[in-house]
């Protein structure tokens, strides 16, 4: 069963938590893709539902690169460290 891209990342920004990795918007989307990708060849089956989209510096995941993007920018924020008690992508 695929997952949201959200989900996925969330799952990545956890493991990169617990070993003390800090996670840009734009290594958070490879390693999403990356991901998916490696499901793909292992197992023949899609990790995340979303189709990644060819941009000029990578794969990226549409609705995730909209949720993490700042407000009005035209570029990505980095995600900061998020509290081990709030969950670390929100819905706005």
């Amino acid at each position: 069963m695929p997952y949201s891209p959200a989900l996925v990342a969330n799952a990545v920004l956890y493991r990169a938590k617990q070993r003390g990795f800090h996670v840009s918007h734009l290594k958070l989307q490879k390693l999403v893709f990356f991901t998916h990708a490696w499901r793909l060849a292992l197992h023949n089956r899609a990790a995340v539902e979303e189709r990644p989209e060819a941009w000029e510096h990578g794969p990226i995941f549409s609705t995730l690169y909209h949720r993490l993007r700042a407000p009005g920018t035209s570029s990505c924020a980095t995600t900061s460290r998020p509290s081990s008690r709030r969950p670390m992508l929100t819905r706005n």
